[in-house]
């Protein structure tokens, strides 16, 4: 574990980034205090191996899934980005049309979903399916990563069935509590 350093103000974190350059206006939570821990999580985002993305569509995907996470106010350490941009849920035990319209599907694991094999699957709504402009998001109850679907698969596949993105993503929540 590293340390991230503005003047007085500590932030333990999970990489190590030197004072140069950094301003101090860029947390303004944190004038006057001496010391802050928070963490800055390392994410990695998943794709279905088979999934036939371009380069640019994928790095827009784990954008939305960002803004998703950050929306929920999630300390996600893995993203399964499931699906490009579909207007299809399902409702009563049926695939019928999104009432709130476009969306990609994802999961999320924080550090207690990894130890527990268990994940949240979420919306993130967009205003259409060529802006990817980040509406809303919505989320289901934590459930097992052996849950089937429709198919019998995995919601949650092995890792011999994820195609890892390679740009792994940094960020911080320094706004608040974690939300349940």
């Amino acid at each position: 574990m590293g340390r991230f350093v503005i003047d007085n103000k500590h932030i333990t974190n999970n990489i190590t980034i030197g004072r140069s350059g950094v301003r101090d206006d860029w947390l303004p939570s944190v004038a006057g205090s001496s010391t802050i821990m928070s963490t800055v999580n390392r994410v990695k985002y998943f794709f279905h191996k088979k999934a036939k993305l371009s380069e640019e569509k994928r790095e827009a995907l784990v954008r939305l899934a960002y803004q998703t996470a950050t929306a929920k106010n999630l300390y996600p350490r893995m993203v399964f980005i499931r699906s490009d941009i579909h207007d299809t849920t399902i409702i009563n035990g049926r695939y019928q049309k999104d009432p709130l319209g476009d969306h990609i599907t994802m999961c999320f694991k924080d550090d207690e979903h990894i130890r527990a094999g268990t994940h949240i699957a979420c919306h993130g709504y967009v205003d259409s399916k060529t802006s990817l402009q980040f509406r809303e998001t919505t989320d289901t109850p934590e459930k097992s990563d052996d849950t089937l679907k429709r198919n019998d698969e995995p919601v949650w596949p092995p890792n011999s069935r994820l195609y890892e993105y390679p740009h792994d993503g940094y960020y911080s929540h320094l706004d608040g509590p974690k939300k349940k």
